[in-house]
């Protein structure tokens, strides 16, 4: 018992001073083949990118190498850079060349996606599995979208998945549904996972859930899953203020727990298609808002 308690409080230590070393170990002998998993939303401001940020920097504090893409057509579209406190300008400009490691946060970094060029393309954008500057595929690759583009992810992968993020609100419940049912319609998806976010408990997070799903059993051939969700916390909103992750700022807070539920179900819970991890074909990621 007593030499338990000293090896906990040693590892805790250990976190403290940011020296945690199983977080190199477990990307070092980490799979070679991504988790990809799209966030998306039926409509704006539902908090989409707060999802994709606040998650991506979980991923990353759990041990996962993890890079956050988000597709734009110019600087004021990337809100994720504003999220962690960077100067979208400059960084902007420095994304082509390659993604931004995130000095705060070991293990993370961030691509903005630039779609300017392909404003008025047709065909989906595709992304490229290997990325300048960096030698190894990443754990975990989330990538969100403003622009309303389909996007393709070129490379090998362990699995793809499609998280869909929505409020209480019934414009954002029903939203969520037609792109739900536009998304299988078209063939590129027949398993979602759920997420209900700014809700006052658990209890009303599987209420809403619940009503959405038993509308799609009964009209679509999909399958939904709860993922998890996040409360209403004033804490997300000082850490916006202050360009930086929840998980940072306040790491106690009920909305840095469900960060952290929701990584531990990206990095456990996530099903793998069938033969995924063999395949290279291209993976089409949808377009949203």
């Amino acid at each position: 018992m007593r030499r338990a308690a000293s090896l906990r409080a040693w590892e805790a230590t250990l976190v403290d001073r940011g020296m945690d070393q199983a977080h190199g170990l477990r990307r070092m002998f980490a799979p070679g083949r991504p988790r990809v998993v799209q966030i998306v939303a039926g409509r704006e401001g539902v908090g989409r990118t707060s999802i994709a940020v606040n998650l991506a920097v979980a991923l990353a504090q759990a041990g996962r190498d993890t890079l956050l893409i988000e597709a734009s057509r110019h600087a004021g579209e990337a809100r994720a850079l504003d999220y962690l406190g960077l100067d979208a300008p400059g960084a902007w400009a420095a994304a082509p060349a390659r993604p931004l490691e995130i000095p705060a946060t070991e293990g993370l970094a961030v691509w903005p996606l630039d779609l300017t060029a392909r404003a008025h393309d047709v065909e989906p954008s595709p992304i490229p599995a290997r990325l300048p500057g960096r030698s190894r595929l990443p754990d975990c690759v989330l990538v969100t979208s403003a622009c309303g583009r389909s996007l393709i992810w070129t490379g090998e992968h362990e699995s793809h998945e499609v998280l869909i993020v929505l409020s209480r609100a019934a414009a954002s419940i029903t939203d969520a549904y037609a792109l739900i049912k536009r998304m299988s319609v078209q063939g590129m998806q027949t398993r979602f996972h759920v997420l209900v976010n700014r809700v006052g408990s658990e209890d009303e997070a599987r209420l809403i859930f619940g009503n959405m799903a038993s509308v799609a059993r009964g009209y679509l051939d999909v399958e939904l899953q709860l993922c998890g969700f996040v409360p209403a916390d004033e804490a997300l909103v000082r850490a916006a203020a202050q360009g930086r992750s929840v998980l940072d700022t306040e790491p106690d807070s009920p909305a840095t727990r469900a960060f952290r539920r929701l990584a531990d179900f990206v990095t456990r819970g996530v099903r793998p298609t069938a033969g995924s991890a063999m395949r290279k074909a291209a993976v089409r990621l949808a377009a949203s808002l």
